[in-house]
């Protein structure tokens, strides 16, 4: 059914059927697809008597049931006592309405034959029983099915140590049903996963990242005509015609997209292709080692500070301020150079002189003399910002290309000389929005607009280090205990990480936001290449799934005994939960028969095991009609037939 694609952007959050593919899923729980017979060892549940004169059998597992399978498989060319109850080969038709991967076709016989099994018309699998009248199970490895119309043939093509025919059991096919799949950078990294569900209203696609990765941008189209998906003359993808996209300001690492289903009707195909740009963040930040003051052993030793893993690495020793506790300090990271500033100072009450270490040539270097005391400095458009120490006066200073100092100018009075701080530490966000932490305040100045806000005086992120970390994460670091704190931007309040281990003391007079996110990639939602070779983008399928949720009028044995049926739960998977009882407009419902309700939607077919108070239990199988408003079949333990309609 051809649908309109509306670019309109739905934002909320974003489970998905996806063509064949070979990776290990994302997000998967094991399923049975179907089951032909019983695994009791009995072997009467087939059909014993309709095949007379008949070499091929054809099954349909969707919808016959044990009683329509040939109970015996024989050799071409058998005749003996059995040649009614069996064929030489069947073959078993099913259909899927999403994804299995990892599937396996278990089956139970009797004999010494060899049957060869294919799937799809595939290269057949030989399997041979070890003689005769002695059962024994087999699990054959049939891959990963994607969602549509299959057949397994089974043909038996040599006697072995049987008679020429034998019996089965019972054969079942299973798999992991797919509910989320990788979301692949670079064609080969695991970088998170793309899932996809409905609820009878609306499709919902969501991206998750992990390891730290982060999304920047998101692109996805959703149709169900190969047509409507914006490609180029090659067969490539124009991910910036995609219907729906997204700039993810700050990134995300989840992020989910809600689409009407409009007259998407259940069991509707659709094609998905879910892009992003992906970046792989760390929280890293710098930090110069406080020693423990007065003493020659402090050597202001420079430190590269991983807050995820709470690990300090060594980086170098600036042999500056011997035995000064507070320097070096005023510490800014330029990411575009790959250079480290920090101030030098005998005392607080002294010009600072600034230096950086370059990490390209590992060699440290003045950059000159600056106006004021830096004690807390950050970088931002090239230039290396400080509030000179006991003032309110925001200074920029300007470098020359080899990293030398060439001006410096004050750009604000930030408080119009209202206070002057002691730092504390000050961080400039990439959006030009700078935040201080003197001690008893937290503040942000506006770079842009040059206006200043309070944050929180005492909501704990005042008298910090500040730096961002690569994953523009903000922390914070108490100098005198050594704990590492995530602070939020909005109102000052800290979250203790614990401290780091590592470094001599694990206490850091000042802090430098880290390095530039390290990896940038394209990444798409598993499935299936466009074109073959060349771009690796790709796209998946999707099946829509109808939804069961609601009031329900169970009928069972035809008007004898009316039942209120409430499904009050239908998960990705179509598995059901529920309750009722007998008989209907309840409750009260008679004494032992209210009754709780789970199952299993699977395409159009559904199985649903009801169980009463009175520990009487029966088995509902059937179909859902094209209305998804009623669904009928026959059951077990005294049920003949069912029908259950939808209430309002």
């Amino acid at each position: 059914m051809k649908r309109k694609i509306f670019s309109i952007l739905f934002i909320g959050v974003v489970v998905v059927s996806f063509s064949l593919i070979t990776a290990v899923p994302a997000a998967a729980t094991t399923e049975t697809i179907w089951t032909i017979g019983t695994f009791n060892d009995s072997r009467s549940e087939f059909n014993h008597i309709d095949f007379d004169g008949v070499d091929t059998a054809t099954y349909d597992a969707d919808n016959d049931d044990a009683s329509d399978f040939p109970a015996f498989l024989y050799v071409s060319g058998y005749s003996g006592s059995w040649e009614e109850a069996g064929v030489h080969e069947v073959t078993i038709n099913f259909s899927l309405d999403k994804d299995y991967w990892d599937v396996t076709l278990t089956y139970r016989k009797a004999g010494g034959e060899t049957d060869e099994v294919s799937l799809d018309g595939g290269t057949p699998q030989t399997v041979t029983g070890p003689g005769e009248n002695i059962l024994q199970t087999y699990d054959l490895s049939l891959g990963n099915l994607s969602l549509g119309s299959h057949s397994i043939v089974i043909e038996c093509v040599s006697e072995g140590t049987g008679e020429g025919a034998h019996t089965y059991d019972a054969l079942e096919l299973s798999g992991l049903a797919v509910t989320s799949i990788p979301l692949l950078a670079g064609q080969n990294i695991d970088v998170g996963t793309v899932s996809v569900w409905n609820d009878g209203d609306t499709l919902y696609v969501k991206y998750e990242t992990t390891g730290g990765w982060e999304i920047t941008e998101t692109h996805l189209v959703v149709t169900d005509e190969w047509s409507e998906i914006p490609l180029n003359k090659r067969g490539n993808p124009m991910v910036g015609h995609f219907p729906y996209s997204m700039e993810h300001d700050p990134w995300a690492t989840e992020y989910t997209y809600t689409i009407d289903l409009g007259d998407w009707e259940p069991c509707t195909d659709l094609y998905i292709a879910a892009h992003a740009d992906v970046y792989l963040t760390e929280a890293v930040v710098y930090g110069t080692e406080r020693g423990p003051g007065g003493a020659i052993d402090n050597y202001g030793d420079i430190y590269e500070i991983d807050l995820d893993s709470r690990t300090a690495t060594y980086l170098f020793r600036p042999n500056l301020n011997l035995g000064q506790q507070n320097f070096p300090n005023g510490n800014a990271f330029d990411t575009v150079n790959n250079r480290l500033y920090y101030s030098s100072n005998d005392s607080e009450s002294t010009p600072s002189d600034l230096y950086f270490y370059d990490f390209a040539t590992s060699s440290q270097t003045s950059a000159g003399a600056l106006v004021g005391v830096s004690a807390g400095a950050s970088f931002y458009n090239g230039k290396y910002y400080y509030i000179k120490n006991m003032t309110d006066d925001l200074i920029e200073v300007a470098l020359d290309p080899s990293g030398n100092i060439f001006s410096e100018t004050k750009v604000a009075d930030i408080t119009s000389n209202a206070k002057g701080w002691g730092f504390g530490d000050i961080v400039i966000r990439s959006d030009g929005i700078l935040f201080g932490s003197p001690g008893g305040e937290f503040f942000q100045f506006d770079l842009n607009t040059m206006t200043y806000q309070t944050i929180s005086t005492s909501a704990g992120a005042e008298g910090k280090q500040l730096a961002f970390g690569s994953n523009g994460t903000l922390y914070g670091h108490s100098a005198g205990t050594g704990e590492f704190f995530i602070i939020d931007p909005t109102n000052g309040t800290t979250t203790s990480i614990d401290s780091v281990t590592g470094s001599a003391t694990g206490q850091f007079t000042d802090l430098a936001s880290g390095p530039l996110p390290r990896e940038r990639e394209t990444a798409w939602g598993y499935g299936t290449r466009f074109v073959e070779p060349g771009n690796w983008a790709m796209y998946f399928t999707y099946h829509v799934q109808g939804i069961l949720t609601g009031t329900w009028l169970l009928d069972v044995n035809v008007g004898t005994y009316m039942h209120d049926m409430f499904i009050i739960s239908q998960d990705s998977s179509g598995a059901l939960s529920g309750t009722g009882g007998y008989p209907e407009s309840g409750p009260p419902y008679n004494t032992g028969y209210d009754w709780t309700l789970t199952g299993q939607l699977t395409g159009t077919s559904v199985t649903m095991v009801i169980t009463y108070t009175n520990n009487y239990t029966t088995t509902l199988t059937g179909t859902v009609d094209s209305s998804w408003n009623s669904m009928s079949g026959t059951g077990t333990a005294g049920v003949v037939t069912w029908v259950a309609t939808r209430l309002p």
